[in-house]
């Protein structure tokens, strides 16, 4: 499922990429309809909403765990401490793909 996601996310690059370069109308000496600072916005939007999505998926938080003392011959032992890894997001990049498929879906 995953592959066929990003397949169809690929195969609409190249038009969406000419369709950035008509609306910018650099061939022309009139201004076009966007500019080179609004591309540089969308791609700084691209890099941080990338980067926070592989930061929710690789996250998790460490839950202490304490034991009891134990007795191992006349020694009293101190208890051990670890901690329990919860993820943030147990799904992985199954939201992403949803995501995803529901904008495609709503492109239609």
């Amino acid at each position: 499922m995953s592959l066929i996601i990003a397949v169809g996310i690929l195969s609409t690059l190249p038009s969406a990429i000419g369709l950035i370069f008509q609306q910018l109308n650099l061939d022309s000496p009139e201004p076009g309809q966007m500019k080179f600072s609004t591309i540089m916005i969308l791609l700084a939007v691209f890099v941080v909403v990338t980067i926070a999505t592989i930061m929710i998926i690789q996250g998790q938080r460490k839950i202490p765990l304490q034991y009891a003392r134990r007795v191992v011959g006349r020694k009293e032992v101190q208890g051990g401490s670890s901690y329990i890894p919860l993820k943030v997001n147990y799904a992985g990049v199954i939201p992403v793909i949803f995501a995803s498929s529901f904008l495609m879906f709503l492109r239609l």
